[in-house]
């Protein structure tokens, strides 16, 4: 009876129409290659934030009715430009990740590895918050609101650039070789299926 049951669930199995999901495709060195340079345009916005803050960095057509650079504007969009790269960057690390995983045979750096888009915002974020925390040079208004936006995008970048299920390579290497039938990885996913 159990193998007459086996039998009419392999059929049942058979006869039904899987979609698989496309695998993570490209190149691991790519996509890291593509987030280092993401992370470079990132610092350098972060520089010429702290340029402007020092007022060592002006761009001409930002100026107000005075003629004077206004550079509320100029911080908050130098902000915006570093909070895009390292998000993008992040992004594309952790895509790399997931094609070609890290050991986690020491725990330490498998976990600096993979968290790598949370380290980079704190680079990106943090040196410029202090120096705004301290900084004399703007008025109240304008220091505040500027210190908010910098805050909020040092924290909206650490929540999307963190892996929160991260691969190892042995996860990956125990999948492959453990499994005989089709694996199914969907878009979104954090976990190989065997089964839809």
């Amino acid at each position: 009876a159990a193998a007459a049951a086996e039998q009419v669930e392999e059929k049942a199995k058979s006869g039904r129409k899987i979609v698989q999901a496309e695998p993570t495709k490209g190149s691991a060195a790519g996509y890291r290659a593509g987030a280092i340079v993401l992370w470079i345009l990132a610092l350098a916005c972060e520089i010429g934030a702290i340029m402007a803050l020092t007022k060592n960095f002006t761009i001409q057509f930002i100026k107000n009715s005075n003629g004077n650079t206004n550079t509320m504007i100029l911080l908050i969009g130098l902000i915006v430009l570093d909070f895009i790269f390292a998000v993008i960057a992040a992004q594309l690390w952790k895509k790399a990740n997931r094609i070609k995983p890290m050991s986690e045979k020491n725990k330490f750096l498998f976990y600096l590895w993979n968290e790598m888009g949370v380290i980079m915002a704190c680079i990106c974020f943090i040196p410029l918050i202090i120096l705004l925390l301290k900084s004399n040079k703007l008025d109240k208004k304008t220091k505040t609101i500027v210190t908010a936006v910098a805050a909020a995008a040092l924290l909206i970048a650490g929540v999307t650039s963190a892996d929160y299920h991260p691969v190892s390579a042995e996860q990956k290497a125990e999948a492959e070789t453990s499994i005989t039938d089709d694996v199914y990885w969907t878009t979104f996913g954090h976990k190989y299926h065997l089964d839809v």
